[in-house]
C-alpha cells in the first residue's frame, strides 16, 4: 500500500467547539483554534464592528423572528446577516459559520437582543476559556524548566 510521504499531521490546536442551546440541542459545531492569541484581537475588532455592520438595518423593520416585514427589506437583512456570517468564518479561519443561522435567523429577538450577539457573547466565553486554558499549561511548562534552572543556580 502506498504513502504519501508529503502530507505531515500536526496538532495546530484545533478543536471542534459544539455550540448548544438551553436545552442541550445542537446549533452548530464549528472547529476552531480557540488558543491562537490573534484570535483576541480578531474577536474584539468583530464585535465592535457589528454595530457598524448593522447599521444598515436600523430603517427597516424586522419581526421578532428575525425576519423582515417587507419584501423589499429582506434582501438588505440577507445581505447584513451574509457580512456576519463571512466575519465569523475570518475570525476562526473557517467556512461553515453559516451553519449557525441554519435554523435561526442570526436578527431574531431573544429577550431583545438579537441571536448573533448572543452568539458572539458565548464565542467569546470560549475563546477566553480557550486562552486562559492554554496560558495555564504553557505556565505550568515554564515552571518546570525554570524549577530546573533555580536548582542549578
Amino acid at each position: 500500500m502506498a504513502t504519501n510521504n508529503n502530507i505531515f499531521v500536526i496538532d495546530d490546536g484545533t478543536k471542534p467547539i459544539t455550540l448548544q442551546n438551553q436545552y442541550g440541542q445542537e446549533i452548530a459545531t464549528l472547529y476552531i483554534r480557540i488558543s491562537d492569541i490573534g484570535i483576541v484581537d480578531r474577536y474584539r475588532d468583530m464585535a465592535k464592528d457589528l454595530e457598524k455592520a448593522i447599521v444598515p438595518l436600523k430603517d427597516i423593520a424586522l419581526n421578532n423572528d428575525g425576519t423582515a416585514t417587507f419584501e423589499k427589506d429582506w434582501a438588505l437583512l440577507k445581505q447584513v446577516e451574509q457580512e456576519i456570517i463571512d466575519r465569523i468564518n475570518a475570525l476562526f479561519d473557517i467556512t461553515n459559520a453559516a451553519d449557525i443561522f441554519r435554523t435561526r435567523n442570526a436578527f431574531s429577538s431573544i429577550g431583545g437582543e438579537f441571536f448573533v450577539e448572543k452568539v458572539l457573547a458565548g464565542i467569546g466565553n470560549i475563546i477566553s476559556s480557550g486562552i486562559e486554558e492554554e496560558a495555564k499549561k504553557a505556565q505550568k511548562r515554564t515552571n518546570k524548566y525554570t524549577k530546573d534552572l533555580e536548582k542549578r543556580g
